[in-house]
């Protein structure tokens, strides 16, 4: 039976916690690397695992996770967010001298090692995906020197951007080239190299609806997908989709396998596009370098991405989980939809999404969410 080794570096990331029940429910054996206090500790699916403290450092986390291969034999790897992915990457690139050990090596340069680095950068990657000839916005660096006339062709309002941010953070709507810039200085983080980690820049902004795609892939090769739009968001309006609707679009599909083949990713990842206004193709916004807070929910859409993977690793046929007691056009994310308003029509209306097959993780969700505690 292959075994899953989840590396995150995150404490209350839902869509961490939620993967163990659609790994298990696939057919592999679950092992866990994280924080002392993480929401993922809480999943009732997990074989085994090691918490390790806030501090630690890539040889730190390199001496966990070599300790965790080995006494789990985990053949495949999953970074479930941007930082542990990065420091995955540190490790790999040697900034973890000698606690990185063979087995570990290999689950490394199996998982990340041929994925190109741009993956981790936002306008890194609209660069790549218009170098695809895929329709992208325009964008601007913005770097300290930038004046406003170079912002010019951009038209108004713009979207300023961080490289590095997630859950929202790091873009900002403004009205001006002026405020653009200030917006900028704002953005970048003190000391950071602008043209590197402190990378800002402003965008186009297109108007239209919100739209992704959710995969999973090897080698980057697509092993399954679903697209969907956005209805609500939390926080407006950028935080991430609290409510979504399945989409059947070929063509999202389509540019989801341009850009994964061309950065040949692996494990579970997404892109965020833009359906214009007016018509006209998609226009790609970013790629999502590791599991999507949606990534559970294909079987409610006809699609089973752990499944998808299990099958690819394994090569064996994936075990037959019971059939979905729902499947559902329209899905209330939790908490986020329950966050942005309590009283929301599609807490009812839609499929809302609790995971009430995991009531420890469920109450950890609520408890560790100020807005859903009770007043006891």
């Amino acid at each position: 039976m292959p075994t899953i080794l989840l590396v995150t570096a995150t404490l209350y990331r839902h869509a961490v916690a939620r993967l163990p029940y659609a790994l298990r429910r696939a057919g592999f054996r679950v092992w866990v690397v994280c924080p002392q206090v993480s929401a993922v500790r809480y999943s009732d699916n997990l074989d085994g695992g090691s918490a390790y403290p806030d501090d630690i450092g890539p040889a730190g986390l390199a001496l966990v996770m070599a300790d965790a291969v080995k006494r789990s034999g985990a053949d495949t790897l999953l970074f479930g967010d941007e930082v542990a992915a990065g420091v995955g990457r540190a490790i790999l690139d040697g900034l973890a001298g000698d606690a990185v050990t063979p087995p570990l090596r290999t689950l490394l340069e199996r998982w990340i090692g041929g994925v190109d680095g741009c993956a981790f950068h936002r306008s890194a990657m609209v660069e790549r995906a218009r170098g695809l000839g895929i329709r992208t916005p325009r964008q601007v660096a913005l770097e300290p020197r930038t004046d406003a006339t170079a912002l010019a062709g951009l038209g108004t309002p713009i979207v300023v951007k961080r490289d590095h941010g997630s859950g929202g953070g790091g873009i900002a709507l403004v009205a001006t080239p002026g405020e653009a810039l200030e917006t900028a200085a704002r953005l970048r983080p003190p000391g950071a190299d602008p043209a590197g980690a402190g990378m800002v820049v402003a965008q186009e902004h297109v108007p239209g609806a919100a739209a992704s795609v959710t995969f999973a892939t090897r080698d980057g090769r697509l092993l399954d997908g679903f697209a969907y739009k956005t209805l609500r968001r939390h926080p407006e309006p950028f935080g991430p989709a609290s409510v979504i609707e399945a989409l059947d679009r070929p063509d999202l599909m389509a540019m989801a396998r341009r850009v994964v083949a061309d950065l040949r990713y692996s494990g579970f990842g997404g892109i965020d596009v833009i359906l214009p206004e007016g018509g006209g193709e998609p226009v790609f916004l970013e790629l999502n370098p590791r599991p999507p807070q949606t990534t559970h929910l294909g079987p409610l859409f006809g699609v089973d991405l752990a499944r998808a993977l299990f099958v690819e690793v394994s090569g064996e046929p994936g075990s037959v989980p019971d059939a979905p007691a729902t499947r559902a056009s329209t899905v209330a994310l939790f908490p986020a939809e329950w966050m942005r308003d309590p009283d929301s029509p599609y807490l009812h209306a839609a499929h809302h999404d609790v995971p009430w097959q995991e009531p420890r993780l469920t109450a950890a969700v609520m408890a560790l969410t100020p807005r859903l505690r009770s007043p006891g």
